[in-house]
C-alpha cells in the first residue's frame, strides 16, 4: 500500500515537472532569425531543432556567412554558431564552431533556405585575450561543412 501511494505522489511529481517544462525553450541563447554573434560558449544542451550544415561558408571581416536548408515553413526558426572555447593545434590554428538551430516545434515538410551572418568579434576577443593573438588567422571548423573558411584578423 504505501509503495502505491508513492508510485502515485511520484506520478503526480512527474506531471507537473511536465506540465510546466512543456513549452519552454530548451536553452536561452541569443538566437537570431538570420544570424547573430557568435556565441563564445556552447550549451550542454542544444537547441531543439535538426542539425544543420553550413553551404558556401565564408568570411569577410569580421563576419561569418553561410547559408543552411532545413525542413519547416509553418513556425520561425533562430539560428546561431557557438565555439567550444578550444583551438585545436596546427598552422593556423583551427577553432570547432557548432551551428545552433530551434524549430520551434514546427513539423511541417516545406524545405527552407536560409541565409545566416554570423559576427565573429567575440571570437576575436577572446582569441586576444585569451591566447594573446593580437592578430592572425584561425581556421573556422564548422560542423560537417567543407572547405573550412580561414578567419584572417
Amino acid at each position: 500500500m504505501v509503495s502505491g501511494l508513492l508510485l502515485v505522489a511520484a506520478m503526480r511529481l512527474l506531471f507537473v515537472f511536465l506540465l510546466v517544462a512543456c513549452g519552454q525553450p530548451a536553452v536561452d541563447l541569443p538566437l537570431g532569425t538570420s544570424g547573430s554573434a557568435l556565441i563564445v560558449s556552447c550549451p550542454a544542451q542544444p537547441p531543439a531543432g535538426e542539425p544543420l550544415t553550413a553551404q558556401n561558408p565564408a568570411v569577410s571581416g569580421d563576419t561569418l556567412t553561410f547559408t543552411v536548408s532545413h525542413s519547416g515553413g509553418c513556425k520561425q526558426h533562430t539560428y546561431g554558431v557557438c565555439w567550444d572555447g578550444t583551438l585545436l593545434e596546427s598552422a593556423p590554428p583551427q577553432a570547432r564552431l557548432k551551428i545552433l538551430h530551434e524549430d520551434q516545434g514546427d513539423r511541417c515538410e516545406a524545405v527552407v533556405t536560409r541565409d545566416l551572418q554570423i559576427d565573429l568579434t567575440s571570437l576575436k576577443a577572446r582569441l586576444q585575450s585569451d591566447f594573446q593573438m593580437q592578430s592572425g588567422t584561425v581556421i573556422l571548423r564548422l560542423s560537417s561543412s567543407q572547405p573550412n573558411p580561414r578567419y584572417d584578423f
